[in-house]
């Protein structure tokens, strides 16, 4: 159904056809404290997989600090936009040499880095090109090490985005993780909370068998493991790794996957997503004498919109949106409710019930601006 047009106060109009997704830069907002992620994600996605160039601190809330050239890992769930660390479930990291230690990170070839709407890649300093194509509520990674046939992948469980450092050993509450006896995959489930408590249960599959796979010692007060999976006598394409998420049970993780990324077909993920997010954004257009500036600053920020809140229920289930940071974003509440309501009408009744009950059922109010009282979730 098309939306009619519409001239809304803030100057734009509502349109239902462009090809408008290429003006946004993922990258603007990861510098400072702009908190922002170039995580590769589709409007209102559970997933949003990408890198993580630090954690313990207030400035890697989102885990992405634009000009560090450091990886610690590749996580697949990230807030943008917020003002308290948190998420950075089910990492992964690979190495082309021998896994060097916990706690390592990769480093980032200068310039290697792109990014676009659901789509993020990078190439590390071994050579290890790294791409990531997202779903909403899985992803898919395609890892090649650059002239060589052996990769070793670190795939952590303890980790997660968490402030001081001492919070690594206590953040995991629980966690039951099992390896396939396949040898293509890791299964589980795990219980974390840092600013707040998330029941993730993931669903890992890989491309190739692999040739070994060991846990790592744990430090005291850790319950989640951590593995070094080894492969060998890779294809010239690489290792492929499918990533799963339900905030359900490990049963919706797989699902989820199967739905979402029944093969192995990384180009038909990328152009899904990269859809999506044109769908969305082509609802609004600039006049004709708009300059590509403008355009990059009005794209980026309505893709930043539309990045969370995140809908945590499962393939085929009734809408269920959560990650709302009203702290940051409740000065600007006006006109968010005014852009969901016309952009996107199909989810603009759903968020406005789940704020309510959250209200409800959470009764926490903050100070606004100007000393009154209002409610937060």
């Amino acid at each position: 159904m098309k939306i009619p047009l519409f001239i809304l106060s803030i100057g734009f109009s509502i349109v239902t056809r462009g090809q408008v997704s290429r003006y946004v830069n993922p990258f603007i907002g990861t510098d400072g404290v702009g908190h922002t992620t170039p995580a590769a994600a589709c409007p209102f996605s559970l997933v949003a997989a990408g890198p993580d160039t630090g954690n313990f601190d207030g400035e890697h809330c989102a885990g992405y600090v634009s000009g560090e050239n450091t990886v610690c890992g590749f996580s697949q769930t990230h807030v943008s936009g917020a003002g308290r660390i948190s998420c950075g479930d089910v990492m992964i990291l690979p190495f082309k040499n021998e896994f060097p230690g916990v706690g390592v990170p990769a480093v980032k070839r200068e310039g290697s880095e792109i990014a676009e709407p659901g789509f993020y890649g990078v190439t590390l300093e071994d050579g290890t090109h790294v791409e990531i194509a997202a779903a909403p509520h899985s992803a898919i990674y395609r890892i090649c090490p650059d002239g060589g046939t052996r990769l070793e992948l670190l795939v952590d469980l303890q980790y997660g985005l968490v402030a001081p450092a001492e919070q690594l050993a206590k953040h995991v509450l629980s966690a039951n993780v099992t390896p396939c006896a396949d040898r293509c995959g890791i299964y589980g489930r795990r219980v974390a909370e840092s600013w707040v408590k998330r029941d993730c249960s993931f669903a890992i599959r890989f491309d190739c068998v692999w040739t070994a796979i060991r846990e790592l010692p744990r430090a005291e007060g850790e319950v989640a493991p951590r593995y070094v999976v080894t492969f060998e006598n890779l294809p010239v394409e690489g290792l492929a790794v499918k990533i799963g998420l339900s905030t359900c049970c490990e049963d919706g993780a797989r699902k989820n996957l199967a739905a979402e990324i029944p093969d192995w077909d990384f180009a038909s993920v990328r152009r899904s997503a990269s859809e999506k997010w044109e769908e969305l954004l082509a609802r609004v257009e600039l006049p004709g004498t708009a300059s590509n500036e403008e355009k990059t600053i009005l794209y980026t920020a309505l893709y930043h919109l539309f990045l969370q809140p995140s809908d945590i229920a499962d393939v085929g289930g009734k809408p269920i949106y959560s990650t709302f940071s009203l702290w940051d974003s409740s000065a600007a509440s006006d006109v968010y409710k005014r852009q969901t309501l016309f952009l996107c009408p199909s989810a603009s009744q759903d968020l406005s019930i789940r704020l309510s009950f959250k209200a409800r059922r959470t009764a926490i109010c903050r100070f606004g601006r100007f000393g009154a009282r209002r409610p937060s979730v």
